[in-house]
């Protein structure tokens, strides 16, 4: 049986739409512990690497669409993401 992200008929929620919320509860956390004052539009490189460090570790990057949606996040392509992950994977190839 095929399921999707979308609502079940009867209201329930399913798998993915759950790992969803919680992926977009874990980002709103370690954003909210980083920045108490009130979270930036804007992030310098610094600090996106220091968010995606932090969600490197709680395992984040694990869920499908995880990428996608801490790019929209944080005002950033969807490759940068993925160049600073590799940076943070490797820190001495890149300068």
């Amino acid at each position: 049986m095929a399921r999707s992200s979308a609502r079940i008929a009867n209201g329930e929620t399913t798998d993915s739409e759950t790992f969803q919320d919680n992926v977009t509860n874990t980002i709103s956390q370690v954003l909210h512990s980083l920045y108490s004052e009130g979270i930036p539009e804007h992030f310098t490189r610094a600090e996106r690497i220091q968010i995606l460090s932090l969600l490197q570790e709680k395992k984040v990057f694990l869920v499908k669409g995880a990428i996608h949606r801490i790019a929209d996040i944080l005002n950033c392509s969807v490759p940068t993401v993925y160049r600073e992950l590799a940076r943070l994977k490797a820190p001495t190839k890149f300068p």
